[in-house]
């Protein structure tokens, strides 16, 4: 029987309603053309692949929070179990009772029940069990490999036979070997390593120590792996230092004492050297934004030159009531002390600027500093500064740094001496040139020339009698060529007097504390600016700042107030070598600086005031470290009568 209004045709399904009457503007699978078939098909293909990397993505995220929820139970279960079962071990003392490894063996067996399926429940077990027990993790590792190998338990505690008395005797002299050779080798630089010192016994001893032993005795005998420190006080146990160190502290003595009494001054000066791109590396910071980049290198440096007393840096005070400062020139064009000011400050570039003449600053050498350079500062700079706040005959005392450039002698002049190039027929030719005609040796007289004309004449002196005699000839006739640039410039006030610091002692400047001060407020001013100008103007800001320049001399024309700052860093100094370089003189047992007692040496009381009065002795006895008894007229030196070296 036929359904009614249909003509005998099946019900339409949803497939067929669609297929019989497409929505509007659709297309049918057959009108595609291939290219849009292939693009439909690529999309697709792509939807379903983000869909499976999200799907991926969220059960490997579950996965993992799984296994970390997992690991945490377990690791919290390991160690309440431990904590219950096991006290803690000292693993200082590396014993292990057969208790306390069955216990530890019983929690690793605990830990494997519960990660059984897991490839590395040993390494994820092993860091609980330590942690909770006190011992390392190699200590646990090696109790549960024993258990696994052999079956039983790791014990340490059994009793440890005795050592045999040879073994105790060797174990002596090994100790007694190294406390004999380590500070000897290592006043020579020689540092020993656990390799070195293992051969170095094995090689002394004849018997095979290991690398253990040796850690072992260095450790029991208080030694550690480490960078050695530089001890400064073993050159001054020479004898030249000595002498040298004698003489400093009696001059440095007189002229304290002299202070004291108001009838000196004493003026400290060093010279230092600044870069225009001292920055700092100290601030606020961002962990996430703060991304610094630092300059490299030092860019132009500034080489400053100053004067520092109890009263404060030398500088005159004008008539609108602000110190003095240098001309402008000396920034930049590197002039220098070709001017006179009323400071003693020097400041210049090492470095004249692209722009400037090459007669800018013909004096400068390639290091930009130089004797003549420190020579015309003293006295074209500092002593007319000085004399206007201090005038003659008031005694000035200048501390002055060991540098090579204040105590050198001029290379210009000639001075007999060896090396390469000063050869015998060298030093006869000065000589000749110098005014000398002869030499006296052994009673007898030799004349230039026959020197010349005869390398080894009959009882003639050798090449190094000839620079002796020829010393002794200079002394007399040209005692200038011996002297340095600056200690002549010193010599031509009569009342100035120049004392060299001993080398190595830097801290015995006051003036030294002054730079670092000046050099942390510059680097706490880094602002990127590198013109030397700017750099200069903040260095002479940091100073009045600190207000440490010399107040003006009053209407009665005495000296300047103290110094408050500038007198901390002086007494700072004076304490330091009243701690450091008194102990290591002969002048040990005479007190302080300023107030030695020479009631015990009246010959080193005589001494210091010959010192003293008369520059030229001093500076020669400095420059040649000799004994003032070869010096006439001046008295011999207790307990300095041995020869020693020259340089």
């Amino acid at each position: 029987m036929s359904s009614g209004g249909t003509g005998g045709m099946p019900p339409p399904t949803v497939q067929t309603m669609h297929a019989a009457s497409p929505p509007a503007g659709s297309k049918r699978r057959r009108d595609f053309t291939p290219e849009e078939r292939v693009s439909m098909h690529t999309a697709r293909t792509a939807h379903y692949q983000r869909g499976c990397l999200r799907r991926r993505a969220l059960a490997t995220g579950r996965a993992a929070a799984m296994r970390s929820a997992r690991d945490a139970r377990h690791e919290k279960h390991t160690i309440e179990t431990a904590r219950a079962l096991l006290p803690p071990l000292h693993e200082a003392h590396k014993f292990i009772t057969e208790e306390q490894s069955k216990t530890v063996v019983r929690l690793m067996v605990h830990s494997y029940d519960l990660l059984c399926p897991d490839p590395k429940w040993l390494s994820r077990s092993i860091p609980a069990v330590a942690r909770t027990s006190g011992i390392s993790d190699d200590l646990v590792r090696e109790i549960w490999r024993y258990f696994d190998e052999t079956g039983e338990f790791y014990v340490t505690d059994r009793p440890v036979p005795p050592r045999s008395g040879f073994a105790v005797e060797l174990d002596s002299k090994v100790r007694d070997f190294l406390e004999e050779q380590l500070p000897r080798d290592a006043l020579s630089g020689v540092l020993y390593t656990t390799h070195s010192l293992q051969l170095l016994l094995n090689e002394t001893f004849q018997v095979g120590f290991s690398s253990y032993y040796v850690k072992h005795v260095m450790q029991e005998m208080g030694y550690r792996f480490g960078k050695a420190g530089q001890d400064w006080t073993v050159g001054m146990k020479s004898p030249r230092r000595q002498r040298q160190l004698l003489y400093h502290l009696l001059v440095l003595n007189q002229a304290l004492s002299e202070v004291k009494a108001g009838k000196a001054v004493l003026m400290f000066t060093d010279q230092t050297f600044i870069d225009t791109r001292t920055h700092s590396r100290y601030g606020y910071i961002h962990p996430e934004k703060t991304h610094a980049h630092f300059p490299k290198g030092t860019g132009l440096r500034v080489a400053h030159m100053h004067a520092l007393t109890a009263h404060g840096l030398l500088a005159v005070t004008g008539p609108d009531g602000k110190p003095v400062i240098p001309p402008s020139s000396d920034d930049i064009r590197g002039e220098r002390a070709s001017t006179a000011a009323d400071t003693a400050e020097l400041t210049f570039s090492l470095k004249a600027d692209k722009g400037a003449p090459e007669s800018a600053g013909p004096e400068r050498e390639k290091k930009g500093f130089s004797a003549k350079v420190c020579a015309d500062w003293i006295e074209k700079r500092l002593l007319p500064a000085a004399r206007k706040v201090w005038p003659a005959p008031m005694k000035l005392y200048l501390y002055m740094d060991n540098f090579s450039g204040h105590t050198g002698r001029d290379k210009s002049r000639y001075w007999p001496q060896a090396g390469i190039g000063h050869t015998r027929e060298w030093n006869l030719l000065q000589l000749q040139a110098a005014g000398c005609t002869s030499l006296t040796h052994g009673g007898s007289t030799f004349t230039i020339d026959s020197l010349l004309a005869s390398p080894k004449p009959a009882g003639g002196p050798n090449a190094k009698k000839i620079i002796e005699l020829g010393r002794a000839w200079m002394w007399e006739n040209c005692p200038d060529n011996a002297f340095s640039a600056v200690q002549r410039a010193a010599m031509r006030d009569a009342n100035l007097l120049i004392i060299f610091s001993v080398p190595l002692t830097p801290d015995a400047n006051p003036i030294e504390y002054w730079w670092g001060t000046c050099k942390g407020g510059l680097s706490r001013l880094w602002d990127g600016n590198v013109d030397p100008a700017v750099i200069i103007y903040r260095w002479r800001s940091i100073a009045l700042d600190q207000g440490m320049v010399m107040e003006g001399v009053d209407a009665s024309g005495g000296s300047p107030a103290l110094n408050p700052l500038c007198q901390s860093y002086v007494d700072t100094a004076i304490r330091w070598a009243d701690e450091f370089l008194v102990p290591m003189s002969v002048l040990a047992d005479c007190g302080k600086l300023g107030s030695f007692d020479f009631s015990k040496v009246p010959d080193i009381a005589k001494l210091a005031r010959e010192l003293s009065e008369s520059p030229r002795i001093y500076y020669r006895v400095w420059r040649e470290c000799e004994d003032l008894s070869l010096v006439p007229p001046g008295p011999a030196v207790p307990g300095y009568e041995e020869e020693d070296d020259d340089d």
